[in-house]
């Protein structure tokens, strides 16, 4: 029930459906242990060391939220994810050699709009380092091409904040 107030607040809040999903299937692996409230144990079973760090981090977001939650409504009052820490993400780069970007451009037909079209957004992807969702939604009035400029508005952005590019 408690877990379905937190969703139904998180609907509210505007999250988005992946979001919610996250939540949903975080929160119904650390309830699976008991009907309480989860304590710190449940947490370790659903947050061992061996998880990806991403898996890992997601997970442990949803389960702060939900017991700040928790501790706004009275229901608790210390969050067990306080000791808790975040696992830090190892950056993978991959060294592309120029001619295997080459071959990949020159795969495209510009001669077709559909050819050009993907060749444009492959380019933009490859020199701003954008999301390809987020090249996806580019529009017109993002672009300021007197100053080669690309602005990321927060609705289009996966981290809901604004980025102004280059």
């Amino acid at each position: 029930e408690i877990v379905n107030e937190f969703m139904e607040m998180q609907r509210q809040k505007g999250v988005t459906k992946e979001t919610l999903k996250q939540h949903q299937y975080a929160l119904q692996d650390l309830c699976r242990f008991t009907k309480e409230i989860p304590t710190i144990q449940d947490i370790k079973r659903c947050l061992p060391p061996t998880r990806g760090s991403a898996t890992y981090n997601k997970r442990l977001c949803t389960y702060r939220q939900f017991y700040q939650y928790l501790n706004v409504l009275g229901r608790i009052q210390n969050d067990p994810t306080e000791n808790f820490s975040y696992k830090r993400k190892s950056i993978h780069f991959v060294n592309t050699p120029n001619e295997d970007v080459q071959k990949l451009l020159q795969g495209f037909d510009r001669t077709t709009f559909a050819g050009l079209r993907d060749y444009c957004i492959t380019v933009t992807i490859l020199d701003t380092g954008i999301r390809p969702s987020e090249a996806l939604c580019i529009c017109e009035e993002n672009v300021n091409f007197p100053m080669k400029e690309i602005r990321l508005p927060a609705e289009i952005t996966k981290t809901r904040k604004e980025r102004p590019g280059k």
